[in-house]
């Protein structure tokens, strides 16, 4: 009997560690995707404001943000000018996982959960129009895309 109690005991401390194990995995922020510049996620409050300069920084940068929820953006436009140095927020009021991706650039954020926001840091130097979307299955499909102009 008392070898009975030995393996309960391990068995016991196998589930406590496994259970620690998938808590720390599944609770832990993901990295960022790839970009120019990027920041680390940002889930305090209050969202920023466009036109404030971010502490730290050489010189100014532009601060917008977008809201993300089923299968749309807060806006379908953004304009930036070439060159500008922009800090974008996406904050996620649905509740789906999104993300914001530039076409043809490396410009992404990563995924970004339910309640939470996440932000990136990009400067374009070519004018044009570009199109932004979430990479979420099929979400772009439905409708959750945009255009970022770039001014001269």
């Amino acid at each position: 009997m008392q070898g009975k109690g030995l393996w309960l005991g391990v068995g016991a401390g196998v589930l406590a560690l496994l259970a620690a194990g998938y808590f720390l995995f599944f609770n832990k922020e993901k990295p960022q995707g790839t970009s120019s510049s990027l920041t680390s996620p940002s889930t305090s409050s209050p969202i920023p404001t466009e036109g404030t300069s971010v502490e730290g920084e050489e010189s100014e940068v532009r601060e917008i943000t977008i809201e993300a929820e089923e299968y749309s953006y807060s806006t379908e436009g953004i304009s930036v000018k070439k060159g500008e140095k922009v800090k974008l927020t996406l904050v996620n009021n649905g509740r789906m996982s999104h993300d914001f991706v530039v076409d043809d650039t490396d410009i992404a954020t990563s995924l970004v959960g339910p309640g939470k926001s996440v932000s990136v840091e990009f400067t374009i130097d070519e004018a044009g129009s570009y199109t932004f979307f979430c990479s979420v299955g099929n979400h772009r499909a439905l409708g959750m895309e945009g255009t970022l102009e770039v001014t001269e």
